[in-house]
């Protein structure tokens, strides 16, 4: 899912900043499935999570895109790629018990 979210920020004009904020996630997500234990995933959750709090708290825009301000979608797929990896961090605990 996140790997398609990366793909769709092309078009965007600071796309190389959001592929890769999306690409983590992803990247992440195969590394648990091959059951490497990857012992920061709670530390980047927190850093997503604050970055989405922080861009939502900033949004100054009026522009609407499609439902949403581009910001509010920002920080959305901050707060979506930040829960995903707290997934992550509790999945990768529960296979190695």
């Amino acid at each position: 899912m996140f790997f398609i979210f990366s793909v769709l920020q092309i078009n965007d004009p600071d796309s190389y900043i959001w592929i890769i904020i999306y690409l983590i996630p992803s990247l992440l997500s195969l590394i648990t499935i091959f059951n490497y234990k990857i012992t920061f995933l709670k530390f980047m959750s927190c850093i997503y999570l604050f970055f989405a709090i922080y861009i939502y708290i900033n949004n100054n825009e009026t522009k609407i895109m499609y439902l949403f301000s581009e910001k509010f979608n920002e920080s959305l797929g901050l707060l979506l790629c930040s829960l995903w990896i707290f997934l992550l961090s509790l999945f990768q605990k529960l296979s190695y018990e």
